[in-house]
C-alpha cells in the first residue's frame, strides 16, 4: 500500500500536465470556453489539494527544504510548495485568455494581464515561504563578473528571437499607439520576459526541483512551458519552446539567477513582436 501511495504521488504532477495539454488543445481548436472550464477545474483541484495538505508544516528540518529557515519560521513541505506553485499555470490562462480574446491593443493586454499575475505570484511566494534567494532573485559577488555573465546570457535572446520569428512568420507586430518601440520593449521585458521567468524558472523551477528532483523538475517545467505554446498549433514552435525552456533551466541552476534569462526572454519577444533587427 505504501508503494502504491508513493507511485500515485509521482503520477499526479503528470496527470496535471496532461490536463494542461488538453486545455491548450481545446483553446487551439477554437474551444476556448471548454479550455477555460478545464483550467478552472484544474485550479480548484490544486487549491483543494493544497488546503487539505497545508496543516502538514515543518520547521527547519522540513522535507526537501533546500534552505534553512529561522527557528520560528513555519514553512510548508516541498509537496505543498509544489502544488502552490503549480497554481500559477492555470492562473496564466484564466487571467490572460479573456483579455487576449478581447479587442484591446496588445501592449495594454500585457500590462493588464501582468499586474494580477505579479500579485498572484507574490501571494504564492509568501504562502510557500520562499525568500529571494530561493527563487533565484539574488545577485552574487564579484558583482562585475555576475552582471557580465547575466548580460551574455541575456544577449542569447536575440538569435533565439530570430529563430522563433522564422517559425512564426505571421506574428502580429506589437506597436499600438501611443506606444513607441522603447516603451513597448520595456513592457515586453517586464510583463512578459521577467514575469514568465519569475513564474517558470523562478517559483516553479525551485518547487519542482525540491519535490521531483532537479533534473526531472527541469524537464517537467520545460514541458509545462512548451505546452502553453500549443494553441499556435505549430509542432516546431512547441519543440523549440521546450528546448529553450530546458536551456534556461540549466542556465538558472548554474548561475543561481533568473536575471539573465529574463533579459533573454524579453529580447526574444522584442525580436518576435516588434520586428526590430539588430
Amino acid at each position: 500500500m505504501a508503494w502504491n501511495y508513493a507511485a500515485v504521488n509521482k503520477m499526479v504532477p503528470w496527470i496535471y500536465f496532461l490536463a494542461v495539454v488538453t486545455a491548450e488543445l481545446l483553446i487551439g481548436s477554437d474551444n476556448a470556453c471548454a479550455g477555460m472550464i478545464l483550467y478552472l477545474i484544474l485550479l480548484a483541484a490544486l487549491f483543494i489539494q493544497v488546503v487539505r495538505s497545508y496543516p502538514s508544516v515543518q520547521v527547519n528540518a522540513g522535507l526537501n527544504i533546500v534552505d534553512e529557515s529561522p527557528a520560528s519560521r513555519m514553512v510548508p513541505n516541498s509537496r505543498i510548495r509544489f502544488y502552490l506553485a503549480l497554481m500559477m499555470v492555470p492562473l496564466v490562462r484564466i487571467v490572460g485568455l479573456p483579455l487576449f480574446l478581447a479587442d484591446i491593443p496588445m501592449t495594454y493586454r500585457l500590462v493588464l494581464v501582468g499586474l494580477p499575475l505579479f500579485t498572484a505570484a507574490f501571494i504564492i511566494i509568501r504562502f510557500a515561504g520562499y525568500r529571494a534567494q530561493d527563487i533565484y532573485l539574488t545577485f552574487s559577488s564579484p558583482i562585475l563578473y555576475f552582471l557580465t555573465l547575466q548580460l551574455i546570457i541575456g544577449v542569447t535572446g536575440i538569435p533565439f528571437g530570430l529563430i522563433e520569428h522564422k517559425l512564426l512568420p505571421d506574428t502580429l507586430s506589437l506597436l499600438p499607439p501611443p506606444f513607441r518601440h522603447g516603451e513597448a520593449a520595456f513592457i515586453l521585458i517586464c510583463f512578459s520576459g521577467f514575469l514568465e521567468e519569475l513564474i517558470f524558472r523562478g517559483v516553479l523551477l525551485r518547487a519542482a526541483g525540491d519535490y521531483m528532483g532537479k533534473n526531472i523538475g527541469s524537464i517537467y517545467i520545460s514541458f509545462l512551458f512548451a505546452a502553453l505554446q500549443i494553441p499556435r498549433l505549430l509542432f516546431l514552435e512547441v519543440i523549440f519552446a521546450f528546448l529553450v525552456g530546458l536551456l534556461f533551466c540549466r542556465m538558472v541552476r548554474r548561475t543561481g539567477s533568473i536575471w539573465g534569462v529574463s533579459l533573454a526572454h524579453g529580447l526574444m519577444n522584442i525580436m518576435l513582436y516588434l520586428d526590430v533587427y539588430f
